[in-house]
């Protein structure tokens, strides 16, 4: 599933997927599924490298090879209104069940 964050005054997708968490989770040394719970639990620096990875995964779904913005020029543009944008869309993710119709990361069209 795609979600979009704004930064510096442009959309990008974003994907909060599993292999964006587990390679985040690999990052900050999170190694058992009991501990998910602390995914937040991160330093801003940390916080960015998520949202480097959600930003990665968000264009390889979109059809991109790779995200419009670098790593190194990640920093220089988040603000605290992205920041919390992404906080916000990590904590829906993470809370929300997949509907009932959803497969595969994307949902079935309705017959």
């Amino acid at each position: 599933m795609v979600d979009f964050v704004k930064i510096a005054g442009k959309e990008h997708p974003i994907s909060i997927c599993w292999g964006a968490i587990c390679e985040y989770c690999e990052l900050v040394g999170i190694d058992k599924l009991s501990d998910l719970g602390r995914l937040m639990e991160a330093s801003p620096l940390q916080l960015c490298q998520f949202l480097w990875i959600c930003l990665w995964y968000g264009a390889k779904a979109d059809g991109r090879q790779e995200p419009e913005i670098k790593p190194d020029e990640l920093l220089m543009l988040v603000d605290q209104v992205t920041i919390s944008d992404f906080i916000k869309v990590v904590g829906k993710r993470l809370s929300t069940p997949p509907a009932e119709d959803e497969e595969d990361g994307d949902i079935k069209k309705k017959k």
